[in-house]
C-alpha cells in the first residue's frame, strides 16, 4: 500500500463511522420507542386483567358470600372495597340496581317497528326495522351500545344501517351488535333512531324481534330491552292466531314496576274473521292498570280474581272487529306488580267467529324474570371495567360489560 493510499484510509474509516452513527441513532431511538410501547401495552393489559379479576371477585361474592348480596338493599345499596391482584390494588364498587320505580314519564324508552308487518310463506322478503330511542328525563344520557337479536331465518343486509351509525354491526350468529365509541349523547326530550334491514324466507307464523340498548347514566350502565316488531307470515296454521309480548321482561325484585302487554291477533288463513272477545290471565300478584287499554278497544275489561289467585281480564267486543287474511291486530294494556324472585308467565286468548265460535290460546307466554340486578365497577391503574349482572339463585350472569 502506498503512502497516499495509507493517508486516505483514516478519512474513509472516519466517514464510515460517522455514517454508522447516523444510522445507529434512529435505530436505537426506534428500539427504545418499541420497548417503551411494549412496556406500556403490557402495563395496560395487566391493568385490564386486574380489573377483570376485580369484577370476577365481586361476582363470586354475590353468588357465594353469605349475606353480601342481600346487604345491598334500599338505603344501603353500595359496597366498596379493595382487592389485591398480582400485586396491584383494584378498587371495586358493587351497587344494587333500583330501577323500575319512580315516575314512568321520566324515563328512557326504546321502541321498534318493522315494515312490512306481513309476508307470504316461502317468499323471500326484505324487512326494514326502525329502533327509536327516547330520553324523557331531565338530564343527558349516553348510548354506549345497541344489540339486536334476529329470529332464526333472518339475515342482516350488509350496508343497510343508518341513523346512529352507518357502520355494519358485528354479526355473531343471529345477534347484531353496534358499539359506540365515543358514546352518543341523547339530550332531554330528544329521540334518535337506528335503521337496518334483514331478509328472510319464512314458514307460517309470527316472528318477533328483540333489541337491547345500553345507556350510561351518571357513569353507570343502564340497560333497556324491547321485544316486539312482529312479522306475520300467512299460512294455514291455527297456532298462529294469537301471541303475546311484555316489556320490560326482566326486572329487579321488590320494585313496583309497570308492565306493558301486547296481544297480537293474526289471521294466517284465507277467510275474513270476526273477533268477539279477547281475554288475559295475569299472573298472581299482578293487577290491571285502569285506563290503559288500547288497540282493538279502549274500553275497560271485565275483571275478576280466579280461585287460583290470577286476575282474569275480558274484553267483549261489540260491534265485532273484522280481521282480513294476512292482517294483524293488537290489544295493549298495562299491569303493575312488586315481585319476588322468580319467573312469571302470562296467558291470553281470543274468540274468533270463523264459521263457529272458536277460542285460540297462547298457553304460558310473555315470561317476566324478576331477579337481583347489580352494577359492578372495578378500577386498576387507569383501566376501569363496568359490568351489569343479574343474580338468580347462585348463578350470576353478565348483562353488559364495558372497558374504559
Amino acid at each position: 500500500m502506498s503512502k497516499d493510499e495509507k493517508g486516505l484510509a483514516l478519512p474513509l474509516a472516519l466517514a464510515a463511522m460517522a455514517i454508522g452513527v447516523l444510522l445507529l441513532i434512529p435505530f436505537l431511538q426506534h428500539a427504545t420507542t418499541t420497548l417503551r410501547g411494549s412496556g406500556i401495552y403490557q402495563q395496560k393489559m395487566l391493568a385490564q386483567y386486574c380489573a377483570e379479576a376485580g369484577v370476577e371477585h365481586a361476582m363470586w361474592r354475590l353468588a357465594y358470600e353469605l349475606g353480601f348480596a342481600t346487604s345491598l338493599s334500599p338505603g344501603n345499596r353500595t359496597a366498596q372495597y379493595t382487592v389485591t391482584v398480582s400485586g396491584s390494588a383494584v378498587q371495586v364498587t358493587v351497587s344494587g340496581m333500583d330501577v323500575g320505580g319512580g315516575d314512568p314519564g321520566d324515563n328512557l324508552t326504546v321502541n321498534k317497528v318493522v315494515d312490512p308487518t306481513t309476508a307470504d310463506a316461502g317468499v323471500e322478503t326484505t324487512f326494514t326495522y326502525v329502533i327509536t330511542i327516547s330520553n324523557d328525563r331531565s338530564s343527558t344520557a349516553y348510548i354506549r351500545g345497541l344489540e339486536d337479536q334476529l329470529r332464526s331465518g333472518f339475515s342482516y343486509v350488509p350496508g343497510s344501517s343508518s341513523g346512529l351509525t352507518t357502520a355494519n354491526p358485528v354479526v355473531n350468529g343471529q345477534e347484531l351488535a353496534w358499539a359506540f365509541a365515543p358514546r352518543i349523547p341523547i339530550e332531554p326530550g330528544e329521540s334518535k333512531q337506528q335503521v337496518f334491514q334483514a331478509t328472510a324466507t319464512l314458514d307460517p307464523g309470527i316472528y318477533y324481534n328483540y333489541v337491547k340498548v345500553i345507556f350510561e347514566v351518571t357513569a353507570k350502565p343502564e340497560i333497556i330491552t324491547y321485544r316486539g316488531a312482529p312479522v306475520g307470515v300467512v299460512g294455514m296454521a291455527d297456532e298462529n292466531y294469537i301471541s303475546k309480548t311484555v316489556n320490560p321482561d326482566e326486572v329487579p325484585v321488590h320494585v313496583q314496576t309497570t308492565f306493558t302487554y301486547t296481544i297480537y291477533i293474526f289471521n294466517g288463513g284465507e277467510e275474513v274473521l270476526e273477533i268477539s272477545q279477547v281475554g288475559d290471565d295475569l299472573p298472581i300478584g299482578f293487577r290491571y292498570v285502569p285506563q290503559t287499554s288500547e288497540g282493538l278497544t279502549t274500553a275497560e275489561p271485565e275483571r275478576r280474581i280466579t280461585g287460583e289467585g290470577y286476575q282474569e281480564l275480558k274484553w267483549n267486543l261489540s260491534p265485532r272487529p273484522i280481521i282480513l287474511p294476512g292482517d294483524m291486530l293488537t290489544q295493549t294494556f298495562q299491569a303493575a306488580a312488586n315481585l319476588q324472585e322468580g319467573t312469571y308467565f302470562n296467558s291470553a286468548w281470543v274468540v274468533l267467529k270463523d264459521g263457529g265460535q272458536n277460542a285460540y290460546y297462547t298457553g304460558p307466554t310473555a315470561p317476566i324474570e324478576a331477579c337481583r340486578l347489580f352494577d359492578i365497577e372495578a378500577q386498576a391503574q387507569d383501566t376501569t371495567i363496568r359490568a351489569n349482572v343479574k343474580l338468580v339463585g347462585r348463578k350470576v350472569s353478565v348483562r353488559s360489560w364495558q372497558i374504559e
